[in-house]
């Protein structure tokens, strides 16, 4: 059985700009799958009340999913949550707001692809917790639910007649999952 060689921070700096975006999870490069309609709607429509109620309240800033959170550097965990929240007190200034961003999310979002497993989902939330990410919510549109995640506590699945709470995380905010799937 031959080694792979595990990715590092500047073999993914060096890729080519090839329209694709990657994860890297302990060190193995994983390419992402271009998002289908429903995917980018879901994601566009919780970044789009999220980002508006962190900066109309100073909390904090929201990225879309071209951003990449290193977790770990050795080995490389790199994650591009479809939707990221971190704290204002964790904000670079915008002159040092080069390359990914240094460390977890405060809250990540991920929208499940079509391709995606149980374990592959089980594995991605493993990571942020781990981390230091404080909530992940998991939302899965063909079932229209969303999975919450908090380290030490069992997952809680909530459907249509349910709201998304940003907890401690982005206090006050609200989102009835109905609205992430309209």
């Amino acid at each position: 059985m031959t080694a792979t060689a595990l990715f590092t921070l500047e073999d993914v700096e060096r890729l080519p700009d090839d329209a694709h975006r990657y994860d890297v999870i302990r060190g193995e490069l994983i390419r992402l799958a271009a998002a289908t309609a429903k995917h980018g709607r879901s994601a566009n429509n919780i970044h789009l009340d999220m980002g508006l109620f962190a900066r109309d309240r100073g909390l904090g800033r929201v990225y879309s999913a071209e951003t990449g959170f290193v977790l770990s550097r050795d080995p490389l965990t790199l994650l591009c949550p479809d939707v990221a929240f971190v704290r204002a007190n964790r904000v670079p200034s915008w002159d040092d707001d080069e390359g990914f961003f240094p460390g977890p999310p405060d809250l990540a979002v991920e929208i499940r692809s079509p391709s995606e497993t149980g374990p592959d989902v089980a594995r991605k939330v493993g990571e942020y917790l781990a981390a230091g990410t404080t909530l992940v919510w998991y939302a899965d549109p063909p079932h229209r639910v969303v999975d919450v995640h908090r380290s030490g506590r069992a997952p809680m699945t909530l459907g249509n007649g349910d709201a998304l709470d940003g907890e401690d995380v982005l206090p006050g905010f609200r989102l009835p999952v109905a609205h992430v799937f309209r």
